[in-house]
């Protein structure tokens, strides 16, 4: 508020359950199918399995290979979650913009604190066990999903030294609106020592 910005607690109506009912659906049928054909059609030699093989600092590896193990998605689950659910999401985005005449969004941008890569595994959140690379890409998936633009900033080091961010989302269409809020941010966030790297 320094910074002439008022900050303005809010709620988005059904965001949760939305985004759980569509996260898998888009990256099941998504990632998994656009990755394969993409790789086969670069001519690059790399096949989706081998890709899988070596994705592995972030946790990606293994679930996208839960991923392409589990159960097909089906044209008719993913024509609902496209044509149905990500509306919703889009809606409940617009909506709270406009019902509280905000810029942007502004939430932690994981739901975790940074962990090193030996730590990855899981964590229980809410009561639940959570894996950490659902727990890191929880809070960016509605503008993903949606299409809103997001912006991640550098906000700090955590208390054991590793680098902790925030995020802001912007309305559809206000990508440079968004950028500016977070240059205007960086301009007043206190300087971040550099974080100390293991050689």
């Amino acid at each position: 508020s320094d910074a002439g910005a008022e900050i303005v607690d809010v709620t988005i109506q059904n965001l949760e359950k939305n985004i759980n009912q569509i996260g898998q659906t888009l990256t099941m049928y998504e990632v998994v199918r656009g990755l394969a054909e993409y790789l086969k059609a670069s001519g690059s030699g790399v096949r989706f399995e081998d890709l899988i093989a070596q994705v592995t600092a972030s946790g990606m590896g293994e679930r996208l290979k839960q991923l392409m193990e589990g159960e097909a998605v089906s044209e008719d689950v993913y024509t609902h979650a496209i044509t149905t659910i990500r509306p919703a999401i889009q809606q409940s985005y617009a909506n709270v913009f406009s019902e509280n005449n905000i810029q942007a969004l502004l939430f932690p941008a994981t739901l975790l604190q940074p962990n090193k890569i030996s730590e990855l595994g899981t964590s229980t959140i809410r009561g639940k066990k959570t894996s950490y690379l659902l727990a890191s890409s929880h809070n960016v998936q509605p503008a993903s999903i949606g299409g809103s633009p997001g912006l991640t900033v550098a906000a700090g080091l955590t208390g054991s030294g590793l680098p902790a961010a925030i995020g802001f989302d912007g309305p559809i269409g206000s990508d440079r609106d968004l950028l500016a809020i977070g240059m205007a941010y960086e301009k007043i966030r206190p300087i971040m020592p550099s974080p100390v790297l293991a050689v």
